[in-house]
């Protein structure tokens, strides 16, 4: 039992520590845009994400292809936006009141339907295989909601196809900024820090573009960072069946390299939902390529960007990796068996969250092993006390 207390200590007190860790948030849509922003699709919400010693800069462009950006700024920095160069996609209209101390982007690039013929449910962009790219930018985005509480803003955005596609289907995303680090009420619940943005993915009654029975969907994802060299490092980590999300065994972590102590991350555990009532039954598995090649030449790709409208031309020269996801596994019945998917991942700063039991299920473990094992040693001392006791007996008896 004191054994089990020297464990359980050092986990309260680092629990102590994150739970005082605090930011104090505030969210805008559109700021400054006024009437330019009107009857226009798309969106900008920007939340900042005030620390006691930095910043950090959530800021979600939905006005070309989806970009989740994040910058850690020194303290009393504002976002500036030129709204006319902004809205003609033009390089170089956002900027810092202060410089950034690190700046780590996402854009979900592309949608892909693949024809999965032999079932793995893996996207390889070099297979000869049938597929339609759908780039994000063609798509019409509009926020349908927004919340602001104490420890969590977020942000839903809608995003559907153009007519001519008859693609009658949605995309809908939810984006979360936290205030402090704590798991997610969303399933699978991820244990996000106070430096991430959560993105919570659904494909919604998609059009097949193509007469298959086969058909998957892949997600074409556009990492950049202000580290000094591409590298991304995707690391397996296997995990406890936790009370948070039963049956879930890995997580996976995509870390960028270390920058002065300082880098970018996504994360998410190795599960996507066939349903919105997301449990087990409904689960499938998330798939990444072993490879996340680096992105050449992306300020003629990511023009319609938020990393384009940070960066401009010099985007050439920052880190960038594609990072694609699909989603199925074998016998599942493919996306058209409920022609709905879900998927929800961790884009954030820093060092990922740690993903353990809970403080109740380590106490109820404490409860569970410590008074067994408490019975077990007086047991064994009055076993032994007897044989003692017995043994003195039998030589005091043969004097």
């Amino acid at each position: 039992m004191i054994k089990f207390a020297m464990v359980l200590l050092p986990f309260l007190l680092s629990s102590a520590g994150v739970l005082a860790q605090h930011r104090k948030l505030t969210l805008e849509v559109n700021p400054g845009c006024g009437d330019k922003c009107k009857d226009r699709s798309g969106a900008l919400i920007h939340v900042a994400a005030i620390g006691p010693n930095d910043t950090l800069h959530h800021v979600w462009d939905f006005f070309g292809k989806p970009t989740v950006f994040l910058a850690l700024t020194p303290p009393n920095t504002n976002l500036t936006i030129d709204w006319d160069a902004y809205l003609s996609h033009q390089g170089k209209s956002w900027d810092f009141t202060n410089s950034t101390d690190y700046v780590f982007a996402l854009v979900i690039n592309k949608i892909i339907e693949f024809e999965d013929l032999n079932g793995t449910a893996v996207y390889d962009p070099t297979a000869h295989i049938n597929k339609t790219v759908i780039p994000t930018d063609s798509c019409e985005w509009s926020l349908v909601d927004e919340s602001r509480e104490s420890d969590e803003h977020t942000a839903s955005l809608k995003g559907t196809f153009p007519k001519d596609t008859n693609n009658t289907g949605n995309i809908l995303i939810k984006l979360s900024a936290f205030a402090d680090a704590q798991h997610s009420n969303v399933t699978p619940h991820l244990f996000h820090t106070m430096n991430s943005t959560q993105v919570d993915f659904v494909f919604n009654n998609l059009t097949s573009y193509f007469n298959t029975s086969h058909s998957r969907y892949a997600l074409d994802l556009a990492v950049f960072h202000t580290n000094s060299n591409h590298s991304i490092l995707p690391v397996n980590k296997k995990k406890l069946d936790d009370e948070h999300s039963p049956g879930v065994f890995t997580i996976t972590d995509l870390v960028t390299a270390d920058k002065d102590g300082r880098n970018g991350y996504l994360q998410w555990k190795d599960v996507a939902y066939w349903s919105p009532a997301r449990i087990m039954t409904n689960s499938t598995i998330v798939h990444l390529p072993p490879a996340n090649p680096p992105i050449l030449n992306a300020s003629e790709s990511f023009v319609k960007s938020g990393v384009f409208a940070y960066f401009g031309e010099a985007l050439d020269d920052v880190p960038a990796n594609s990072v694609i996801v699909s989603f199925g596994t074998e016998d599942d019945g493919y996306y058209g068996g409920t022609n709905y998917i879900t998927w929800t991942f961790l884009a954030g700063i820093g060092v990922p969250g740690d993903d353990s039991f809970s403080l109740m299920v380590l106490l109820i473990l404490g409860l569970g092993l410590g008074i067994p094992s408490v019975l077990v040693v007086i047991t064994t001392g009055c076993i032994i006390s007897r044989r003692i006791n017995r043994t003195r007996d039998q030589l005091l008896a043969g004097h």
